[in-house]
């Protein structure tokens, strides 16, 4: 065959191939078909969710404003058509987007034409809805809640009588709307105030500021005071009775180691002060323990908290075992905790309660060990009244007073004695020495008072009498 033959033949051979493959390529593109989209969503602001229909043996491309943005998951069916869902992982900035979507076979990584462009409208941040507190709220604390509602996904700026005093942490809620609570970070006077709160999203989107809401804190409720623990025949060594005072007509709460443990309604006083005794509602473990209580008025405004009263209860003995106060106090000398314990006030109508939450009427204590007892002063700080201290807060002041004269004064008679003795005692030695060397001196002279007759022979001095009449 002639070489030209040849090459016809090879070159008319080279375009069939091509025309058919030409041919394949144009009709695998023609069975593509692009993915369907079935619902087009914001599961959080500024997130879009989409989900539809795809293509078996095919992936979803996703486009946002033209840029490739990543793939969406694929549920296969088995069907000639699978499920696909999209979540974008990232805020979109306010405004208008534009989505696109495009079906790839995983094989020939053929693409699909364009689907149909989705306009996604990211809309402004609405301002966030204050709730509390309001004008109707009744508070004395300090520093209230506010607490309101704000879009999922942001975070709340808070601004009090005008100026910036924090921010919530980002919120989040599957309805799309979440509450938010804050507290300010400076006590504020009492009187009246306004709040306004901005909604911000991670990208910096901010809202408009919220409707002002009005407030007003009143004078704080006056904190009840309470004593250390009292134990009496009523009681266990792990129940003891919880005693204190507080203003009339409060409604007092109990907390034992930050828990609420129980309320309870204080039966009112003819002095404004109403004694209470409250016992725990279930026994208490072995170990250190505190406790606080709140008031409340009728009205509902609460006071803040007590003092806190630390103590201890010991491991069940043979005896009855008796809380012992942890005070800050040093300890005192035994002599003066037996004076207190003598100057403790009994406790009227305690060894007669039987029930866990009652009120004492008339109970004062002095403490042994912390040295506290209720005065004038504690009442005037509950009821906001001037009390005249009474002269019997006096008495055992001066009664102490005139037991360290009495005692200086027994001391001084008895130095004095003391000296007195050791004067009689020389005096005495004396006369007695005086004495015996009197009596020394006589037995040294003769009675006669002449010499002896030694001392004549010896001296050979003196005349015989009868020459001494001569």
């Amino acid at each position: 065959m002639p070489r030209y033959i040849k090459t016809i033949c090879f070159v008319a051979l080279f375009i069939f191939g091509a025309l058919v493959c030409q041919a394949n390529i144009a009709s695998a593109r023609q069975i593509i078909d692009a993915p369907t989209v079935m619902q087009t969503s914001q599961y959080e602001l500024g997130k879009p969710f989409i989900t539809g229909l795809t293509p078996a043996g095919t992936e979803v491309l996703v486009y946002i404003d033209g840029i490739f943005a990543g793939l969406a998951e694929i549920n296969e069916e088995g069907t000639e058509a699978d499920n696909f869902y999209y979540e974008h992982d990232s805020v979109l900035s306010e405004g208008i987007h534009e989505i696109m979507l495009a079906s790839r076979d995983r094989t020939s990584l053929v693409l699909s034409a364009p689907g149909q462009e989705i306009k996604f409208v990211v809309p402004a941040l609405s301002a966030p809805t204050l709730v509390e507190p309001n004008i109707s709220t009744i508070t004395g604390k300090v520093k209230p809640l506010i607490q309101g509602l704000t879009l999922s996904g942001t975070f709340v700026r808070v601004y009090v009588d005008g100026i910036y005093n924090g921010k919530t942490d980002v919120v989040v809620h599957d309805s799309g709307t979440a509450n938010f609570a804050y507290k300010p970070f400076l006590n504020l006077t009492a009187g009246n105030h306004f709040v306004q709160a901005v909604s911000e999203d991670s990208l910096g989107n901010k809202s408009k500021k919220s409707d002002t809401l009005n407030f007003k804190i009143e004078q704080p409720m006056p904190a009840p005071t309470l004593f250390a623990p009292e134990f009496n025949n009523k009681t266990e060594h792990d129940s003891p009775f919880i005693v204190g005072v507080t203003k009339n007509n409060s409604l007092i709460k109990v907390f034992i180691d930050h828990k609420l443990d129980g309320q309870f309604k204080a039966e009112n006083s003819e002095s404004g002060a109403a004694d209470f005794a409250y016992r725990p509602f279930r026994p208490l473990t072995s170990g250190n323990h505190f406790m606080y209580a709140t008031a409340t008025d009728s009205r509902g405004k609460e006071s803040s908290w007590s003092n806190i009263v630390y103590f201890n209860i010991a491991a069940k003995l043979e005896q009855p075992a008796l809380a012992q106060i942890i005070t800050e106090q040093a300890e005192e000398p035994k002599q003066e905790e037996e004076q207190a314990e003598e100057a403790k006030i009994e406790v009227k109508g305690l060894d007669s309660l039987e029930d866990k939450n009652v009120v004492i009427e008339g109970y004062e204590e002095e403490l042994g060990d912390s040295k506290e007892k209720t005065t004038d002063d504690d009442i005037k700080k509950i009821i906001g009244e001037e009390i005249t201290v009474e002269e019997a807060d006096q008495g055992l002041i001066n009664e102490n007073k005139n037991k360290q004269g009495g005692l200086n004064l027994n001391l001084v008679i008895f130095i004095t004695f003391l000296f007195g003795i050791i004067i009689w005692i020389f005096w005495v030695n004396k006369e007695l020495i005086k004495e015996r060397r009197a009596q020394e001196e006589k037995q040294e002279i003769p009675e006669s008072g002449l010499p002896n007759e030694k001392d004549i022979s010896k001296d050979n001095t003196l005349f015989s009498g009868r020459d001494r009449r001569h």
